[in-house]
């Protein structure tokens, strides 16, 4: 039983477990980026390198000083990954990356609906 003086401390407890469970759903299924996808790329304190991009249909975004580069089928961990690699070294010491969906794909379910 919780005596009313330990009802603050429980409550933090329950919060950290329920942040913690959330986190691990979120890891458990990456988001993958799609065509369609309007995605954006951040590189820290680099603006002319930071855009918003529509992912075209053949699944490339057109980057600066990279061109086309092919992220549908990839997570945002992923890109963000393939991005670094791509910019370490040549243009980059090192690079600080981050990629966002701004909007998601549209999709479409056919069938027969049995009420509106």
């Amino acid at each position: 039983m919780i005596r009313p003086h330990q009802l603050p401390r429980a409550a933090f407890y329950c919060l950290v477990l329920l942040a913690f469970l959330l986190l691990q759903v979120a890891h458990a299924n990456p988001y993958i980026l799609g065509s369609g996808d309007t995605v954006k790329i951040h590189v820290f304190q680099e603006p002319d390198l930071s855009i918003e991009a529509k992912i075209s249909n053949n699944g490339t975004v057109d980057f600066p000083l990279i061109g086309n580069i092919e992220i549908a089928g990839l997570s945002l961990a992923e890109t963000e990954a393939v991005l670094d690699r791509k910019l370490r070294g040549d243009y980059l010491i090192d690079p600080q990356i981050s990629v966002s969906v701004i909007s998601h794909r549209p999709f479409f379910i056919t069938g027969a609906v049995r009420s509106p």
